[in-house]
């Protein structure tokens, strides 16, 4: 009768490890599923309306944080960025002439060298909007092409004008000239914080995993675009 108890004793101690053991294990298995990090992804949406410029993404390409990926263009904006650009780019040229006072035209070197750097620079300027159309480069590498282009032109339109006094400009005039410059690059620079609002920032470092829009096709504001899949 002791036997029997022992054996029934020794086998209810087995099948409470069992039980134990078996718990155990689903617990490890819960934890370990818990444990998995599921990948992230993020949404690119269009900050507004209007045509996309600029997207050289493609699906499985891995990109940084911070990264541009498209924007959105406003003709309008855009036309005033340019003008903005080209006027600082002339008013920054007569200050350095008002400052050193000439009484003749450049020399005839001058002028060509001159010329010669605006058209190496509307060469630029015309091949990078062409990129930009194609979504080959940035609107910021455009816009640098064209301030080039504005400063060139700017440059050449000095050296060829004939200054009215032999002297400096007085400080008076030149303070002016100095607030003209200075309220030009505030208005620049709202233009562009405007534009910069129609920009499209990687929100992480990941891989592009879908593309759901072309480069120079309109699209609604809001829109999805790309979705990256972030990197851990």
């Amino acid at each position: 009768m002791q036997i029997k108890s022992s054996k029934l004793f020794s086998a209810i101690l087995l099948l409470l490890a069992a039980v134990l053991l078996s718990g155990c294990q689903t617990n490890t298995d819960k934890a370990g599923e818990e444990n998995t990090v599921q990948p992230t992804n993020h949404s690119i949406k269009a900050p507004a309306a209007g045509k996309i410029i600029g997207l050289i993404a493609e699906p499985g390409e891995r990109i940084s944080q911070g990264q541009p990926l498209f924007a959105i263009s406003d003709e309008n904006l855009d036309q005033q960025v340019k003008n903005l650009q080209t006027q600082l780019a002339k008013a920054e040229a007569e200050r350095k002439r008002m400052e050193q006072g000439t009484v003749n035209a450049a020399p005839a070197g001058d002028i060509q060298a001159a010329q010669a750097k605006v058209a190496i620079a509307q060469q630029k300027a015309a091949k990078m909007n062409q990129l930009l159309a194609q979504g080959a480069v940035s609107r910021n590498q455009a816009q640098a092409a064209q301030a080039e282009l504005a400063q060139a032109t700017a440059q050449m339109q000095a050296a060829a004008q004939i200054a009215v006094s032999s002297q400096p400009a007085s400080p008076e005039a030149k303070a002016a000239q100095a607030k003209i410059i200075a309220r030009l690059k505030e208005q620049l620079a709202q233009a562009q914080a405007l534009q910069q609002a129609n920009e499209a920032i990687s929100p992480c470092t990941g891989i592009i995993t879908e593309v759901k829009a072309a480069n120079n096709t309109t699209v609604t504001s809001n829109q999805e675009i790309i979705i990256i899949k972030e990197e851990k």
